[in-house]
């Protein structure tokens, strides 16, 4: 009698189950392969289902699986891989932690249903170093590739998401929080309530990013420094020291906002620096290659350009108060309160501008 000859085809599609991004295994459905050599596999998944079948037992909604776990389908036996040993990185520094250089990691998986966010039981996760880095309670998760480093302080809490290849390497994400891509948040920050990390975003060092607050695109948030409210991040903006951004804020084509400064509504665009004690507030719009450093002082709805009010693009104003007005003659009205050795501000006269003392 001739066997049966599969074509490649078919060879092929059961492979990808397990080389391509995980699907959802339901370990009830699993054959187990017996072999003497995967005796540990073996005993891993009875005492999965042995947990799974504890309906008493309901406070645990997922456990680490630390061996490959090994099943069929059909006539393949396919092994899904739950453990690794690697090299961690900081991806602020891309150097390795001096505190851990390698560390075991393991898969999680869900031991019951958790209907809010599509996990069903026998599902597989992401990777943690330990219990303590996801919590049972919740609806919180950790999907793929993504990983929590408990050792470095790494927890997630709450309803909040990892997805992609994001890393918490420490501090905590929790609330409904969402972390993208190859986002990554380090040492002592905190990501929570609505907030989104996408990209290849970075929290690090202290700073705590909340509200509805969404950055993308390379964004880095460090220091002490705080994002919160409706703020937009975008761009390679970089928010660092002290920094205050709060309410509804956009960010975006390379602005940093360092030192003590607090930005309370408005839209930044282009190469500018606020610093110093700076104060924004309302909904002005500002664009261009400007440094505003010292106790400045900016509010109002209108729009401020650097090719309307600067000799240089790379002028530098200090201790300035700039109103700028939405429907008016005087697009904006600068009280020059202390400015810069040997500054010169230029007005166009299209706009009526003028200056006061």
């Amino acid at each position: 009698m001739k066997r049966k000859k599969f074509s490649k085809k078919t060879s092929l599609k059961s492979k990808s189950l397990v080389q391509g991004e995980l699907q959802k295994y339901d370990i009830n459905k699993m054959s187990i392969n017996n072999q003497s050599s995967n005796t540990k596999t073996t005993n891993e998944i009875n005492s999965v289902n042995e947990i799974i079948q504890n309906e008493n037992d309901k406070l645990l909604k997922y456990v680490i699986v630390s061996n490959p776990i090994t099943f069929r389908v059909g006539r393949f036996k396919m092994t899904i891989p739950t453990y690794q040993e690697l090299e961690l990185i900081n991806p602020l520094t891309q150097q390795p932690f001096n505190k851990l250089k390698k560390i075991k990691l393991f898969r999680i998986m869900a031991i019951r249903d958790i209907p809010e966010i599509n996990i069903k039981k026998g599902d597989l996760g992401g990777w943690v170093d330990n219990q303590d880095a996801l919590s049972q309670d919740g609806n919180c998760w950790i999907f793929k590739n993504a990983m929590v480093i408990n050792k470095l302080g790494g927890q997630v809490s709450g309803n909040a998401l990892i997805y992609g290849n994001a890393k918490v390497l420490g501090g905590k994400v929790g609330g409904n929080a969402k972390m993208y891509g190859n986002s990554a948040i380090l040492d002592n920050s905190q990501l929570d309530d609505f907030a989104q990390l996408h990209d290849n975003c970075i929290i690090a060092q202290n700073a705590h990013v909340c509200g509805r607050a969404y950055l993308s695109n390379n964004v880095k948030v460090l220091g002490k420094s705080r994002v919160c409210g409706q703020t937009i991040v975008t761009d390679n903006c970089i928010v660092q020291d002290e920094a205050s951004i709060d309410k509804s804020v956009t960010l975006q084509d390379d602005v940093i906002v360092k030192d003590s400064c607090q930005i309370i509504g408005g839209k930044l665009s282009g190469q500018l620096v606020i610093g110093g004690e700076t104060i924004i507030h309302d909904n002005p719009n500002l664009n261009g290659k400007l440094t505003i450093l010292g106790k400045s002082y900016i509010h109002g709805n209108g729009n401020l350009t650097t090719d309307l009010h600067c000799q240089e693009l790379n002028q530098e104003l200090k201790d300035v108060e700039i109103i700028t007005l939405e429907n008016s003659n005087k697009k904006s009205l600068i009280k020059t309160i202390n400015t810069t050795p040997n500054t010169t501000l230029l007005y166009s006269s299209k706009y009526n501008m003028e200056q006061t003392k």
